[in-house]
């Protein structure tokens, strides 16, 4: 058994036993159902590359999400979380974390010391400022915090100390000249400017050109 497919179905709780799904389990979609937690249980499927949990009632998610040491993708949007797990920190695979839509306010500490993450969308939920420490994630491509209402300005530190090259910032506080005169702008616009160079001679269609959503 390598991938499970649960979405659609009404769901409003998972039983304990899933653990009986074996370690072999790489994909996990448990998308729009509702579901408002669960179990613990679902750590012992350490073997999940990929967990779709999006679109049901989930206000927390379990701390057994640390367990997951290969799990390289987590899809969480549109549920009604606020607060995470402080059990991040074994999860080096993870690569793409979709939070966007929920009622976040932070991000636990162990969260910043993700090595291999490289795209976070943190678009619609309560952050009234971007996480300074996301400074730290020095894997960090791609970042949405759009709509977001209250953030004001981007960290220069996450400007300059990751590999960031794109972001969302719409439908907040940021004014577009003032995250131009921002401390660290000038490299994180000399790497985008370099990755949009790489699509053109790629010859790749609808490229964005604009400024992080800003325009």
């Amino acid at each position: 058994l390598k991938s499970v497919d649960l979405s659609v179905n009404k769901l409003s709780k998972l039983p304990d036993s899933i653990s009986g799904w074996g370690a072999r389990l790489h994909t996990l979609n448990l998308g729009s159902n509702a579901l408002a937690s669960l179990p613990e249980s679902v750590g012992d499927l350490v073997g999940l590359k990929k967990l779709i949990i999006s679109s049901n009632k989930l206000n927390i998610l379990p701390l057994a999400l640390g367990k997951l040491t290969s799990l390289q993708e987590l899809r969480a949007s549109d549920n009604s979380v606020v607060e995470l797990p402080d059990c991040f920190g074994s999860l080096d695979m993870l690569a793409e974390v979709d939070l966007a839509g929920n009622n976040l306010k932070g991000l636990p500490p162990s969260f910043f010391h993700l090595r291999g993450i490289q795209r976070l969308l943190l678009s619609r939920n309560k952050l009234e400022e971007i996480p300074p420490g996301l400074a730290g994630v020095k894997s960090l491509l791609f970042l949405d915090v759009a709509d977001n209402c209250s953030i004001s300005c981007v960290p220069p530190l996450l400007l300059k100390n990751t590999l960031i090259f794109d972001m969302r910032l719409q439908g907040n506080k940021i004014q577009r000249l003032a995250f131009r005169d921002t401390d660290g702008y000038a490299e994180f616009m000399a790497r985008r400017k370099g990755k949009i160079d790489q699509k053109l001679d790629a010859k790749m269609q609808h490229i964005d050109i604009g400024l992080c959503g800003l325009d």
